[in-house]
């Protein structure tokens, strides 16, 4: 029975947590994808590295890649509505531009992207995003 109430106790915060954050809409994802080739128009997407992107971000998990990128905003709830190409675009070059010169020395590549909306806030809502650039050479990235 203690086993079964710890159990419980532990899963609802995991439960609560997993559902508070939306998946970025595909929309958000050609955002990404413009922003990175803007620096590199040699790269190829791929779909493994999205899903690592997103494991990598949503989880913590630990990731090897060539260049990786992760980015932050907030914004208030009233413009809070889904994230579209032009939003992720004027919201992360900034911050992408910082990383261009990396992004660009991956040369011909692979790369993925993935990003979710938390929100959780009262008063703002916050995107994340995240991109991980390989060389095609270098394979034990995927």
């Amino acid at each position: 029975m203690f086993f079964i109430i710890t159990a419980v106790a532990l899963l609802i915060p995991y439960v609560t947590v997993q559902g508070s954050h939306s998946t970025l809409s595909q929309s958000g994802i050609e955002g990404l994808k413009k922003l990175s080739t803007k620096y590199n128009s040699n790269l190829n997407w791929n779909e493994d590295l999205a899903k690592k992107a997103s494991e990598w971000m949503t989880k913590k998990a630990p990731v090897k890649a060539g260049v990786t990128y992760r980015g932050k905003r907030c914004i208030p709830k009233t413009e809070d509505k889904e994230p579209a190409t032009d939003m992720i675009i004027s919201t992360f070059a900034e911050s992408f531009e910082k990383e261009g010169k990396k992004i660009a020395a991956v040369g011909g590549g692979l790369y993925g992207c993935s990003g979710f909306v938390d929100r959780r806030g009262k008063k703002r809502s916050c995107i994340y995003v995240g991109c991980l650039f390989s060389k095609l050479a270098d394979r034990r990235f995927i």
